[in-house]
């Protein structure tokens, strides 16, 4: 019998060309060098593009890597609008 490696991931399509653990060092690389102490994932995913040597990944995989490893930013809830009038 044939056995399917993508059997025992339980994935299915394209595979991807670098591991996560490349892409999660190389966000971590770019939060290092930003002026903030968290990033939201689509300032690390537009940050890494203009990077020349850096990954490109999807915006759902940054997304995902960074919410698994705690590495997006606080989420705040707005305030009341003031009422004037």
């Amino acid at each position: 019998m044939n056995e399917n490696p993508t059997s025992k991931t339980g994935k299915c399509g394209r595979k991807s060309k670098h591991c996560d653990q490349e892409v999660l060092s190389e966000m971590k690389n770019e939060i290092k060098n930003s002026k903030f102490n968290s990033e939201g994932y689509m300032k690390v995913k537009k940050r890494m593009e203009r990077n020349l040597s850096s990954l490109i990944v999807s915006k759902a995989r940054v997304n995902r890597i960074m919410r698994e490893n705690n590495l997006l930013s606080p989420n705040r809830r707005a305030g009341k609008a003031n009422k004037r009038g």
